[in-house]
């Protein structure tokens, strides 16, 4: 009895979130010297190769591309909105100050982004300073 295995603690059902999404598993099928991948779902049985797939799939895929589309518009519609209310979206461009000294570090010899990095921000951002006082 000294060396038995514990059961794994953890739920017995798993939560809903988890049990949602459909694993799926590799199948080769062979046909003569060809091997066709497929896909086959461990959850529903059901085969990427069959009637109801080749409805079904391009269906799954036209919605992911409908809700990426929605998204999209969503975000430009927010940001829109901001720009009216006065906001600019993004980072706030960096001060008068962490500029005049940063470009007095590239002047004694450190790279932009060295110099950029002592700031904490982008090494981007460090060289586009550079770039406006040269």
């Amino acid at each position: 009895m000294k060396n038995q295995v514990k059961p794994r603690p953890g739920p017995i059902n798993p939560p809903l979130a988890i049990s949602r999404h459909v694993p799926l598993r590799r199948q080769s099928q062979s046909r003569g010297s060809d091997r066709i991948p497929s896909l086959a779902s461990l959850e529903e049985r059901v085969d990427a190769k069959s009637g109801e797939s080749e409805l079904a799939f391009p269906v799954f895929g036209a919605i992911a591309h409908f809700e990426r589309r929605l998204i999209s518009e969503r975000n430009r519609d927010g940001f829109a909105a901001a720009r009216k209310r006065g906001r600019k979206p993004g980072r706030p461009p960096p001060s008068a100050e962490t500029v005049s000294t940063e470009r007095r570090l590239i002047e004694a010899g450190m790279t932009p982004g060295q110099a950029a990095h002592k700031f904490k921000i982008g090494g981007a951002t460090g060289y586009r300073i550079a770039k406006s006082f040269r």
